[in-house]
């Protein structure tokens, strides 16, 4: 299963709350294994069959940690099942708790295997019926653990289903959630923290944070279940569609209903119009299983901001009665464009884990060559103070990734290769699936006589009138870098010899590799964006701007230069271009840009192949066309890549 796309402000989390057992400030981090990894197939006691598997929580997204708790004590995980919530099961029994492990043992950060599982009518007492149990702690897997004591549903009161254990490291990751957060009030989420087990808890709701609801649930078992029941539980809706474009949308679903589900149909509205899809389930889907389909073909044709609702209304044929709604909304107008994807990756030569972000970035350099590359060093010779301070609004440690300073790849502990692929592929397809209402119409660079600073300049043009401010920021990224010997940097490595697993060769590498580093950044202007390179209020048309950026950092001779449009109000990256940039081309070299564009200069003229609109100007300005050129410097615009050459 994928994992919902977490649009982020920072990679940690602040989510603040004092726990009964003392006045600690509680923060929450994740940890760095993923979905890909788990083992979520829902639970069933031993033997036991014609049960709901019964969760409030959607698809496991991630595990979080409770960070500033005490060293020793007991955690209580719990989530609230409401008067409403057991309307349908009055009678029934809940006959079983299925507990999802947070990380496993063997990245030391969940040893514990010991829970007791309760259910029980009181939120601030210590349960009286308790059955011990021993789990997985296999990342995402799931263990059920049957109650001593069948618990009666009567919908009187609520009630709360959960666990406790004991625990003598606060470093374990207790939370696997699902990353939706919920409105106020609803208690998804309930975590105590107390010394001892005659403690009683004192319950903090988190599900309407950033962490969303607990990945936890129950069996309830009964005579006249309900049947044919789909729930929906999230949408992923493209952000903006063109008018009278075709577009699709992804709707998760999850049976919540005591049989098999064979098929579904979705209820589609948005902008007063509403559309059914009947989709055939195969294989079929169990009780407690989630399910995500595609719905094609839609068309929005009027512009503005709209919501779209899903729903699922039938399930094998049957209607459903008060469909559960999922919701997402879009923005749709003309002339939309297409979104490049940037990934900006934190790594150090002193990092022993960051070879996994070299081999993420290699990967990409590889698999999409428009997917532009940053790597922002931090605490080394190759250090930018100004870019590696903002690393800290984005991830805790290194390494560490962000696309888009939207989508966080999470370069945690226990990722493998295809893992790294995994991310990247999805960080990639969700960028650039999505299209945007602002690009680059023109982006130009030149070097200053000096070497030292560049000048550039941008053409920006937006789709839409905004009041949110936008801004432009700029990057310099060199390839090939080295000590000023020219010698390579000497990289750390933790996957010598093979003890932490494969890493793309570098566990047959030594523990200090010699290393030539690709896609550095020399340089950043402006952070988030440089104030006044757009007006506060942005109406639909082009606006152009230009500053003077500095590379004397840059050594060689070749090197890129990446401009951003940032929306200040999300810190997200809309969109991004980027072109090579050369100190000077001499007539006997040859230019060749990442994008496939050759730059020659032959007997006074320039030849530029793979490029379609090529233009020679002088340093001043003028155009010199491409033919019987005298000598001295030009610059070449061939497409969106810009260099300077030299004609003897």
């Amino acid at each position: 299963m994928k994992k919902p796309l977490l649009l982020l402000s920072a990679a940690a989390l602040a989510a603040t709350a004092a726990f009964a057992a003392g006045p600690q400030t509680v923060t929450f981090s994740k940890s760095g294994v993923t979905p890909a990894a788990m083992q979520n197939a829902p639970a069933k006691a031993g033997g036991e069959s014609g049960s709901i598997v019964y969760t409030k929580a959607g698809e496991p997204a991630n595990i979080y940690v409770l960070n500033n708790i005490p060293n020793r004590g007991v955690i209580y995980l719990a989530f609230e099942m409401t008067v409403e919530d057991q309307a349908p099961y009055i009678g029934a029994q809940i006959s079983a708790v299925n507990v999802m492990a947070g990380c496993g043992s063997g990245n030391a950060n969940f040893p514990v295997s010991k829970v007791n599982v309760f259910v029980t009518e009181s939120d601030n007492t210590v349960p009286t019926k308790k059955t011990a149990g021993t789990i997985s702690t296999e990342p995402y897997s799931v263990t059920s653990i049957a109650l001593s004591e069948p618990y009666t549903i009567t919908g009187e009161k609520p009630i709360y289903i959960g666990y406790m254990l004991g625990y003598s490291n606060p470093q374990f990751y207790f939370l696997p959630s699902d990353e939706i957060p919920t409105p106020a009030g609803v208690n998804n989420m309930m975590v105590s923290v107390v010394n001892k087990v005659s403690d009683a808890p004192s319950y903090v709701n988190y599900s309407d944070q950033q962490p969303g609801s607990l990945c936890l649930s129950c069996n309830i078992s009964g005579d006249n279940l309900p049947m044919n029941i789909a729930q929906a539980t999230t949408v992923k809706v493209p952000a903006v569609i063109g008018l009278d474009e075709p577009f699709s949308y992804d709707v998760t679903f999850k049976n919540v209903g005591a049989n098999e589900i064979t098929s579904v149909t979705v209820k589609t509205e948005f902008a007063g119009k509403s559309v059914e899809n009947d989709f055939t389930i195969s294989p079929a889907l169990a009780s407690g299983e989630a399910k995500t389909v595609t719905v094609t073909d839609l068309v929005n044709s009027e512009p503005g901001v709209y919501t779209l609702k899903s729903s699922i209304v039938k399930a094998n044929g049957v209607e459903i009665a008060n469909p559960a709604v999922a919701a997402g909304s879009f923005d749709s107008y003309s002339g939309v464009m297409d979104r490049r994807a940037v990934i900006e990756e934190g790594t150090g030569t002193w990092c022993g884990w960051c070879p996994r972000g070299i081999v993420m970035l290699e990967y990409i350099k590889n698999t999409y060559p428009d997917f532009i590359r940053i790597a922002v060093h931090s605490g080394d010779a190759m250090a930018v103070s100004e870019y590696s301070a903002m690393l800290g609004d984005y991830m805790q440690g290194l390494p560490g990734a962000v696309v888009n300073r939207e989508f966080d790849t999470q370069l945690g502990y226990g990722y493998s290769v295809a893992q790294l692929h995994e991310v990247a592929d999805e960080a990639y397809n969700y960028i650039t699936s999505s299209k945007t209402y602002c690009g680059f119409e023109e982006l130009t660079a030149s070097c200053r006589s000096d070497y030292k600073t560049a000048y550039v300049n941008a053409k920006v043009k937006f789709a839409i009138n905004s009041d949110t401010q936008h801004l432009i920021s700029y990057v310099v990224v060199e390839d090939g870098v080295t000590r000023p010997n020219g010698k390579p940097y000497s990289q750390t490595n933790y996957y010598a010899g093979g003890s932490n697993g494969e890493m793309d060769g570098w566990e047959k590498k030594p523990k200090d590799v010699e290393w030539i580093y690709e896609d550095v950044a020399r340089s950043i202007t402006g952070y988030p964006g440089i104030p006044g390179s757009l007006p506060e209020q942005i109406s639909e048309g082009i606006y152009e701007h230009g500053a003077e950026i500095p590379i004397d950092k840059v050594k060689g001779d070749d090197f890129r230069v990446i401009a951003f449009i940032v929306n200040t109000k999300t810190g997200v990256i809309v969109n991004a271009e980027e072109i090579s940039l050369n100190k000077v081309t001499s007539v006997e070299g040859i230019a060749d840009d990442a994008r496939g564009i050759t730059i020659e200069v032959v007997d006074g003229n320039v030849i530029a192949e793979g490029a379609s609109n090529v233009a020679v100007y002088t340093l001043d300005g003028r155009n010199a066309g491409t033919t019987g050129l005298a000598s001295g410097v030009y610059i070449v615009k061939a497409d969106n890549v810009t260099r300077k050459v030299l004609v003897k």
